[in-house]
């Protein structure tokens, strides 16, 4: 943020879901595409604020590949099942599919299943 400040640009704003946790002057925004019932992952709602709330025509993905490979963060978690259910990835995947026809064709991706899914830019 300091380099930004620096070239006079003004502040970038944070989108968050969660008033809970949701730091001061923060844009509270839904987690999920309008007729979603769930979201698809934090990648998804960074695309849904992207396309959405700050109006961009089209949105690239990178480090998204909703794949049943270790987590960024490493964190084992994303590769057990939940619920016994599936792993994450899976279940995420699941809810991309459900993002509505109007913003699939603005979604690209680099990688992996949503790559598969989207198209590569």
């Amino acid at each position: 943020m300091a380099k930004r400040d620096a070239k006079g640009y003004p502040p970038a704003p944070l989108y968050t879901h969660d008033a809970n946790k949701a730091p001061d002057g923060a844009v509270l925004t839904p987690h999920q595409f309008p007729g979603c019932e769930h979201s698809g992952s934090s990648g998804m709602f960074a695309a849904k604020v992207a396309l959405i709330d700050l109006g961009f025509d089209q949105v690239v993905l990178c480090g998204i590949p909703m794949a049943p490979m270790k987590h960024f963060t490493g964190l084992d978690h994303w590769l057990t099942a939940h619920d016994r259910v599936s792993p994450l990835p899976n279940r995420y995947l699941k809810r991309w599919r459900d993002v509505p026809a109007e913003f699939t064709g603005r979604i690209r991706s680099m990688s992996g299943a949503t790559r598969d899914l989207f198209g590569a830019p």
